[in-house]
Order: C-alpha cells, then structure tokens, then sequence
C-alpha cells in the first residue's frame, strides 16, 4: 500500500462550462480504465475532476477529450490539500455552521472540562453572543483528555468530561469540539464530539492521524510547537489521504529563540497557508501567547490577515482553573472579545477587497 502511494501521481482535470453529462462520464470511463481513481468535485463555477494512482495514461492523453479545458499536474508533495490547478477553498459543515466561509467561526471554551456547573455557565455565556454578517456562529471547546508534562497535573475527566460537554452542547444548540489522544480512544471520542482536535505534540503521531483520515466528522490539526509549514501540510495531508477532506489547521505558536510570550505568534503563517492549500485555517491565541492580556490583540491581528476562525480559552473564574488559568479569558474578556472581532472582521472584508496581486499591479504600472 505505502509502496503504491509513493508512485501516485494526480492531476487535476478542469471541465468546460457546459459540457454534456455523457461527455463527461466518457472521460471518467477513460480515466477508470487507465488505472486512476477519479473524484468530482464541483467548484464555484466549474467541474474539476481530481485523479490520483499510478496509471499509464499522462496529461496529453486527457486533453484530447472534448469535456477537457485544461489538465494540470500537482507538483506539491501534499497533493491532495495544495490549491494547484483550479481549486477552490474547501469549506467545511458543523452542523449549522460553515468553515472557510467569509465568515468567522469561534470555537470558545474553557481548556479542561471540570465539572457540570462550570461547563454549563461558560456554554450559557457563548450562548448569548451575537451571530451577524460578520460572525458565523461559535463552538464550544472543552478538553476531557489533557496530556500534561507533569504526570502529577490534573490529566482530565476522561468520558465523564465528554459526556458533560455533549450534554451542555446540546442544552445550548452549540456544536463541540475537543482532543482525541490516541487511537484507543476514537470510538469513545466520537460518540460525543462534533469535530477532533489533534494537539500539537500528536500532530505527527501518523497512526492516529491515519485512523483520524477513517472518521466522518471534521478534524482540527494543531501545527507541531516546531513543525515547519511543509510538515503541517503533510500531516494534514495523511489524514485527507485515507478518506476524509474535512481537515482544519490550526496555528497555534510556535517554539524560537523568542520569549516575548509563551511560543513565536504564528498568525502571519495563514497568508501562506493560504496560498498553498484549500483548506480552512484557525488560530488559537491563547496557546500561542498564553497570555491572557496578549489574547484579543493577537485574534484581532489573525483576522486581518485573513483566518478563518479562532480557538480561544475562556473560564467562569481562571483563577480558579484546572488548567492553563493565565491564558483563559474572563467572562467581561470574552463578551470583548467577540465586539472587537465583529468590528475587525467588518474591516477586514472592506479591505479586502482593495488587494490586487502583484501582475495586477504590474500590468497597472504599464499604461503608465
């Protein structure tokens, strides 16, 4: 099976506009026959047809057809995650709510589950924040496994913590979203959760990523405290690789030589992510700082440069966390939080509409 995947090619296949359905199922006969395993995928405007395996059959041999505008090769290691060819953003569905939309999605909550009381006032607060042209809607966050470096912390409350958050995500219609740890503890995991999270010192733990690419809800990958973006790219690509595309990075610091705060903000990264791949991208401030003063500053700079949603920490009474207490936000900071975000957002759709690329620019300064 590895063997075969490391001779896999895959191309990308851009339909004409109009095309006759039979003209189509011609060329995905063809591409069948040659010994590839086509996917359609409907874009915003037009058919794409994603093929990947080994066959004989190379990009001229496609063109010939008809229902053929252009074929272009992925040259990208992590082939079925790179925005090459005609690719669109991918967008994910969380029950009512859609990621990679020009909307933001906050998942919000408090890092560890503790116990019934706590989890139901924090899901009562997210409850009461505004939906609008700006914010899509939320998710509550809430841990029942927490791997710790020390083996004497406070580790989680295991099922009992999964069933607490199920049962407080349903009482306030909010999907939920929490880690999964290993292997063993999939099925159990997602019996409750709307969407894993892989943390960031399982983002190359390969045989849970493997089984994670065999489940049919979304996954949200935590890039490695030193992994490059090639090597997040490909982590995320292995899950997508065994069957399920519904896969969200997630930016949360990095390890450098800096010590302003907890790990090096990678917030910027998103540009490029964005650039390379189709999927959805959010970031966590409050890991990344672990600064609780640091958190809005930090979200309202990853909107502006263009993220999807946001992974924040938030407690009734952080002084009185189980957990990561100086990074999560008081009830007040996360009623602010969520203003500043609607105002920044806003911003940032106006702006955006200002950007032009490079060739744009220089195609300007030409009839000059």
């Amino acid at each position: 099976m590895l063997k075969q995947q490391f001779q896999d090619k895959l191309m990308i296949i851009t339909v004409k506009e109009n095309s006759e359905e039979k003209d189509i199922q011609d060329l995905l006969g063809y591409i069948s026959s040659m010994g590839f395993s086509p996917r359609v995928v409907q874009g915003e405007n037009k058919k794409i047809i994603e093929l990947i395996g080994s066959g004989k059959a190379d990009a001229e041999d496609f063109a010939k057809f008809a229902c053929v505008e252009k074929v272009h090769r992925i040259q990208k290691s992590y082939k079925r995650i790179s925005l090459e060819g005609d690719r669109t953003h991918h967008k994910i569905k969380v029950r009512d709510l859609t990621i990679g939309g020009e909307k933001l999605v906050v998942m919000i909550g408090p890092c560890a589950i503790e116990n019934f009381e706590q989890t139901d006032k924090t899901a009562a607060l997210v409850a009461s924040y505004p939906v609008n042209d700006n914010i899509e809607g939320y998710v509550l966050r809430g841990g029942a496994f927490k791997p710790r470096t020390s083996p004497y912390a406070f580790e989680g409350l295991k099922e009992d913590g999964l069933k607490i958050l199920r049962e407080v995500g349903d009482k306030y219609n909010l999907p939920v979203i929490t880690e999964v740890m290993a292997v063993a503890d999939i099925e159990t995991v997602h019996k409750y959760t709307d969407i894993h999270q892989v943390g960031t010192r399982n983002f190359q733990n390969f045989s849970l990523l493997d089984a994670l690419g065999e489940v049919d809800k979304p996954v949200l990958l935590k890039r490695g405290m030193s992994g490059t973006l090639e090597e997040f790219l490909l982590a995320a690509e292995r899950i997508v690789s065994r069957g399920n595309s519904d896969v969200i990075l997630c930016l949360r610091g990095i390890r450098t030589f800096n010590d302003a705060f907890r790990n090096d903000v990678d917030s910027v990264d998103v540009i490029r992510l964005k650039q390379l791949t189709n999927l959805p991208v959010v970031f966590d401030p409050s890991h990344s700082t672990g600064n609780r003063e640091a958190i809005i500053p930090a979200a309202m700079g990853a909107v502006t440069m263009g993220i999807d949603g946001l992974l924040i920490d938030l407690h009734v009474n952080p002084e009185q966390a189980l957990v990561d207490g100086a990074q999560a936000l008081w009830p007040a900071q996360g009623e602010a939080l969520v203003k500043s975000l609607d105002i920044v957002k806003e911003a940032q759709l106006k702006a955006k509409k200002e950007f032009i690329s490079a060739q744009e620019a220089k195609k300007i300064a030409e009839k000059k």
